[in-house]
């Protein structure tokens, strides 16, 4: 968000829209689980947005439960007539890449406007690091309140 924005600040635009696609693995779901889980998710980005310099720029969330991130923030793009899309890379190995897919990719290579990759700070995952962040290897326990 700190690229995107600087970006939009230096070319005078107002607004950001961040896209946050996220999926929900729960096997069992009740009348209230979708806005609990959606609440959860606005919770963790307003924490994680926090410590980003947004340059004055406003910032506009958008939440999708979704297993097609790519396509997400490819459809949400045209939607809002976007003119750039600024995506972050996870660090992927070559080798988890090419096994697991790439968002990042997926969107370079079907957007039909500018993409921007930035860098995700941090450690380059290898195909394990992968691989459990994904939740692959994992158990998943119903939520049940």
């Amino acid at each position: 968000m700190t690229q995107a924005t600087a970006i939009a600040a230096k070319n005078t635009v107002p607004e950001c829209l961040a896209i946050h696609v996220y999926s929900d693995e729960s096997a069992i779901r009740y009348d209230d689980h979708e806005l609990i889980k959606k609440g959860e998710e606005k919770a963790r980005f307003a924490e994680i947005m926090t410590g980003v310099d947004t340059h004055g720029i406003r910032v506009k969330p958008l939440f999708i439960e979704s297993f097609k991130t790519a396509q997400e923030i490819l459809t949400e793009a045209t939607n809002y007539q976007a003119d750039l899309i600024v995506i972050s890379t996870r660090g992927h190995s070559k080798t988890a890449s090419i096994l697991l897919g790439s968002v990042t990719s997926s969107v370079m290579s079907e957007a039909t406007i500018p993409v921007l990759a930035v860098k995700h700070y941090g450690a380059h995952l290898s195909l394990w690091q992968s691989l459990l962040s994904r939740h692959f290897l994992s158990e998943v326990e119903p939520k049940v309140n």
